[in-house]
């Protein structure tokens, strides 16, 4: 099916998915093109990428849609024949833009209503919801920046403390990129553990993918964030620089970058080892192997991680829309006590009458016009509203004045003048009259 939102930018080469090979759809699973759409659009459209995903999410304006919800596209390998993929423009480390988020609600509450999506969180690849490229682990690709967990710690307030111990939430050492100092950070999100191959990298083993932030000295000495399978190619023309802060309580407050060159090696790679990491606001954090610390770079995903929740709430919104109150146009404007005090009369601006208790209905405004029913909403046959009213002496009638002074009489009510009258009979009181002498 195509998304009445999204704007069709198929069909793909047939390379690039697979007509039909959709099975039962349980969840969305949020992607970052690490490019912009358009460099995306283009590499999809190439034949022989095998790659895609079903829509994308540009920073501003709607979704566009590549590959129809029938068809499977290749974004997730083994989470593709149950999850719909969808790309956002921008880099790991990006936030969601407004307009991404509400796009993304928009095409979830389309997916809950087209195929029963629960619209939830999930970390598990076999729960459906709302899932992230990092939730499948090695299954959906491989696709996370993990270390491993046997020999992983992590510089906590508190101190060092191993991977498996990482929370949600907890305060550790983490590294402002853009405003080039050390500062406690919060930890969004931990992957959950799965079993990876490693490559060592500047003295630390890791997944292929995890980000270092590397001293390049071919490079004019400029230091930046990549890959590891892209630092290790670099070989001894880079320096890994790793921190020997100073700190007070465990809050790093000085920092002595040392400018080690590393040569590499592959000593005894291990495979299918298990493997996490985490995600911080600023990006980063400092993780250290068998006594060697080192920044490294968050798992990609998040902060799109932590803010699938914002997906969901707008989500609920969309489906849930508070009902709409509709205003009455008619308003009661007095209350008639019988004599009694066992009954009354409700009056309405527009002339209706509703009798409770041993009130006994003698009419409306309705009953003066032919053919409109009694009690009922007249205000057409109305100049103005009404804007009071009174019982007859004997209780057995009511009287009805207009706020133009017009005098409608009901049961034994006797009409005995009005404004008009008293006006010379003038049609208009709110026009300029001479009241007879």
């Amino acid at each position: 099916m195509l998304f009445p939102q999204a704007t069709w930018s198929g069909p793909l080469p047939t390379t690039n998915y697979l007509p039909g090979g959709m099975e039962q759809i349980i969840g969305l699973v949020l992607h970052i093109e690490e490019g912009t759409e358009p460099g995306t659009d283009t590499w999809f459209h190439t034949s022989g990428t095998q790659v895609s995903a079903h829509f994308g999410n540009p920073k501003a304006g709607p979704l566009q849609q590549w590959v129809d919800t029938q068809d499977m596209a290749y974004a997730e390998v083994n989470g593709n024949p149950n999850w719909i993929s969808v790309e956002h423009e921008g880099n790991s480390g990006d936030s969601l833009t407004p307009s991404q988020i509400e796009n993304d609600a928009q095409l979830l509450a389309w997916l809950v209503q087209s195929y029963g999506i629960t619209p939830q969180i999930t970390n598990d690849p076999t729960i459906g919801g709302v899932a992230g490229h990092v939730t499948g682990g090695a299954a959906w690709g491989d696709h996370l920046e993990c270390l491993p967990l046997d020999t992983t710690e992590f510089l906590a307030k508190d101190g060092w403390l191993p991977l498996r111990d990482a929370k949600v939430g907890m305060k550790v050492a983490g590294y402002n990129l853009d405003q080039a100092r050390w500062q406690l950070t919060e930890v969004e999100y931990v992957v959950p553990p799965y079993l990876a191959d490693l490559v060592w990298c500047g003295g630390l083993e890791m997944t292929e993918e995890h980000s270092v932030y590397v001293w390049e000295r071919a490079h004019g000495k400029h230091a930046r964030i990549m890959p590891a399978w892209e630092a290790v190619k670099l070989r001894a023309n880079a320096f890994f620089p790793y921190v020997a802060p100073s700190h007070d309580a465990g809050v790093p407050s000085r920092t002595r970058w040392k400018q080690t060159p590393r040569r590499y090696k592959t000593p005894d790679l291990r495979s299918q080892v298990p493997v996490s990491c985490l995600t911080t606001k600023t990006g980063t954090f400092v993780a250290r192997q068998n006594g060697i610390p080192m920044m490294v770079g968050n798992c990609p995903g998040p902060p799109i991680m932590a803010q699938r929740q914002q997906i969901i709430d707008r989500t609920l919104e969309i489906l849930n829309p508070p009902p709409q109150i509709k205003e009455n146009p008619l308003k009661i404007v007095c209350k008639l006590l019988t004599p009694s005090g066992n009954g009354a009369y409700y009056i309405g601006s527009d002339g209706s009458v509703f009798a409770v208790g041993d009130a006994v209905y003698r009419g409306s405004i309705g009953q003066l016009n032919p053919g409109l029913p009694a009690g009922g909403s007249n205000a057409a046959t109305l100049d103005r509203p009404i804007a009071s009213a009174c019982l007859s002496p004997s209780g057995d009638g009511y009287s009805l004045v207009g706020e133009d002074g017009g005098d409608f009489n009901f049961g034994d009510a006797k009409e005995v003048g009005n404004v008009y009258t008293a006006l010379g009979g003038h049609p208009n009181p709110f026009a300029p009259a001479t009241v007879p002498a």
